[in-house]
């Protein structure tokens, strides 16, 4: 229990100190460099720190509840390669082709999917209604990422407006089940604190 403590703590350090070096050198970069190439991969670095870190601090939430496990694991995988993926396409952007391009936009896609899996998943309730919200829009999220990633590899004159409107469609649902589940879930809390009270 203490290891798990201290590699908690351990991340969760490493994570404010790598946003806070990044954000300190972007600070610094647009305020007395000169743009030019190296400033504008530096920039694009800080940012790629940011998301990725912002992504994995979602999912090490759930996994600090020890709950469902491979979902914040896995999470935190994808998006570690989705980082490194981004260093790559930043300081060796001349010599990585659109397929690899391709590929690194499905990982930070699967990566937001997965850190919206967990933030999703802190949600834990008995109640029926909660919990077919939460389903629906686990399966609407995913619905999403599946679309997004085929979109990706699809040649755009073979891409059908119906489908890009059934995204639409799929995107809205999954906004409408984020936000309401929540909602739902505390409704349904404090029906049953009236009740004990």
């Amino acid at each position: 229990m203490d290891e798990d403590i201290s590699f908690k703590k351990i991340f969760l350090i490493t994570l404010i100190v790598a946003f806070s070096i990044s954000a300190i050198i972007g600070i610094v970069i647009l305020i007395l460099g000169k743009f030019n190439d190296t400033t504008g991969r530096i920039l694009l670095t800080t940012a790629s720190i940011g998301t990725f870190s912002l992504l994995g601090l979602c999912n090490s939430v759930l996994l600090e509840r020890n709950r469902l496990k491979a979902i914040p694991i896995t999470g935190l995988i994808i998006s570690t390669m989705g980082f490194i993926m981004s260093l790559l396409l930043i300081w060796l952007h001349q010599q990585i082709g659109s397929n690899t391009l391709k590929v690194f936009v499905s990982l930070i896609i699967i990566s937001v999917t997965f850190a919206h899996y967990s933030l999703m998943l802190l949600i834990k309730s008995e109640k029926i209604i909660v919990n077919i919200s939460l389903c629906l829009t686990l399966l609407f999220i995913s619905f999403v990422a599946l679309e997004g990633i085929i979109l990706i590899f699809i040649e755009p004159r073979n891409i059908l407006q119906g489908w890009i409107r059934l995204i639409g469609v799929f995107a809205i649902i999954d906004i409408l089940g984020t936000i309401c589940t929540p909602i739902i879930y505390k409704i349904t809390r404090m029906q049953k604190e009236e009740q004990i009270s």
